[in-house]
């Protein structure tokens, strides 16, 4: 085998060129824009989705979703799901494959998720929509947000402020401080 491998060695080492990266845009990282939490408020980077935001200092992370997930505030009984506390997850959900956050949700909308309840608006300046879904067995906010043709979603629940009142106050609470401070970065492969 020495003969082979010497004739690789050769043959790859001899064809090696070397030339400048073309279209090649340095990556952006978490270190250039997330926000530096405050007197009051934490800071969670996911290195994994991309995302950055703050919150609550009193709230904590969610076991659930170890990654992006924050919850807090007394543990309740859903009926038809069980045990809750308030909790907001924030995750890369995908490539949006050149699609909006409008067109993201049709298929939503179809499956009866009442379109009255878009905000379009923006989240660490990526066009977003926020709503509201009751779909399931417990009302929630949702976001759908397009950074860099990546689809972020963001749901908080339960959110029914007649059934859930204190954990609807604690999302109240956290989901603003979330969308205002969210930035995106390279997510790490």
């Amino acid at each position: 085998l020495s003969e082979q491998g010497e004739l690789v060695w050769e043959t790859v080492t001899s064809s090696i060129v070397f030339f400048p990266p073309v279209g090649a845009e340095p990556p952006v990282i978490a270190e250039d824009v997330c926000p530096q939490p405050t007197e009051g408020l934490t800071q969670l980077i996911s290195l994994a989705d991309g995302l950055c935001f703050l919150y609550p200092s009193e709230l904590e992370r969610d076991e659930l979703f170890a990654a992006t997930g924050i919850t807090g505030g007394p543990t309740v009984e859903v009926p038809n799901f069980g045990p809750m506390r308030a909790r907001m997850v924030p995750s890369l959900f995908g490539p949006a494959d050149g699609m909006t956050p409008a067109e993201l949700l049709e298929t939503w909308v179809d499956a009866g998720l009442d379109p009255s309840s878009f905000e379009e608006t923006t989240v660490g300046g990526a066009p977003a929509i926020t709503y509201f879904d009751n779909r399931g067995p417990v009302g929630q906010i949702g976001a759908h947000i397009v950074a860099d043709d990546r689809l972020y979603t963001m749901v908080a629940n339960p959110y029914d402020h007649t059934l859930y009142p204190e954990q609807s106050a604690i999302i109240d609470q956290m989901w603003p401080v979330a969308l205002e401070s969210m930035a995106f970065f390279d997510p790490w492969r």
